[in-house]
């Protein structure tokens, strides 16, 4: 399907003879010299035309035929290469991918790992990234990549050190406690003369995990419950709207801040303008650093939009938290 680009003059420069172009769906303006033709400035369809051959049409198409083919592209491969390289990036995972403990013990062993993990979604690393940052030094605590499908599901400890087994006890149960509260499944190939098998696996029984004896180590992993699924989606879903709230509400065709200083500087404006008259030349900027011309009315207009923009927006996401209270699968938690 061709699509054609929308666009509005917003701007006449008279001194340079140019015009800013604001084209449809956010994209940057574009200033653009008027061409004179027989000492006029072309108009009309001769005007459209030109303007047509600065917008981004092969941008726009591009996200249209990649918007009609999205259910048949293989859109979670390229995902998992950009993961991998992301996580190869992070200083306290350098040799996570490298590392023998995905390949620890024998074939059936890792079997059993890969078919024990494979209800477990995809982690999103930004939630992971702290946690790791905290702890790996101490307890050699890296992100867990699923070994079938290269998804991230986790954290993993791959070896504790220390002085006392107790001691390193204790930081794992501090480990387990955060990963918990953040909805992070926390997993384990324990490799340490420190801990017995028996003082591991009841002391992480103790706490909901559970063991699974390898041929080198022991495989210890909490249980991914429903709880720790509905507070991972509850972040994400704050996330979501954190970003959503950053785009800014439409007015004039544009699209302004609505954080709480910009929201303190339109009401300060409407105050000040009900007492003493705007400039006729007043305009107010927006994210784009594009300024709209406005008059009282349209301040008014612009505060009752950045409301509704935010109300709503926040809505959306207490419903979200409402339909996630009420879930009690998993599967129910994915479609929220």
């Amino acid at each position: 399907m061709t699509i054609k680009l929308g666009y509005k003059i917003v701007e006449f420069d008279e001194i340079s003879a140019s015009i800013l172009v604001q084209p449809d769906n956010g994209y940057p303006s574009i200033n653009i010299q008027l061409p004179i033709v027989n000492g006029k400035f072309i108009i009309g369809e001769e005007l459209d035309k030109y303007i047509q051959g600065f917008l981004p049409h092969s941008e726009v198409q591009r996200a249209s035929d990649v918007a009609e083919l999205k259910d048949s592209l293989n859109i979670d491969d390229i995902k998992s290469i950009v993961l991998k390289n992301k996580i190869k990036s992070q200083p306290a995972a350098d040799f996570a991918l490298n590392n023998s403990y995905i390949q620890i013990g024998d074939k059936i062993f890792n079997d059993k790992v890969n078919t024990l993990l494979e209800p477990y979604p995809e982690v999103d690393y930004d939630l992971v990234a702290p946690i790791i940052a905290k702890y790996w030094k101490g307890l050699t605590v890296e992100p867990y990549i699923r070994e079938k499908d290269a998804k991230l599901v986790g954290i993993v400890v791959t070896s504790m050190t220390g002085v006392l087994g107790h001691a390193v006890l204790l930081e794992v149960r501090d480990l387990q406690k955060v990963c918990a509260n953040s909805g992070i499944p926390l997993f384990g190939f324990v490799v340490s003369s420190l801990i017995t098998k028996d003082q591991l696996t009841t002391f992480m029984g103790t706490f909901g995990g559970k063991s699974i004896s390898g041929v080198l180590s022991n495989f210890v992993y909490d249980e991914y419950t429903v709880s720790m699924a509905k507070k991972r989606k509850h972040k994400l879903i704050s996330k979501e709207r954190d970003i959503e709230l950053t785009k800014g509400f439409s007015y004039g065709g544009l699209n302004f801040a609505c954080d709480s200083n910009s929201t303190s500087s339109l009401v300060e404006a409407i105050s000040s303008g009900k007492i003493v008259p705007l400039p006729t030349d007043y305009s107010w900027r927006s994210i784009n650093n594009i300024e709209l011309n406005v008059k009282l009315s349209d301040l008014e207009a612009m505060l009752r939009a950045s409301q509704q923009f935010k109300y709503s927006t926040l809505k959306r996401s207490w419903l979200r938290k409402s339909q996630l209270e009420s879930a009690t699968t998993f599967e129910q938690i994915s479609k929220i």
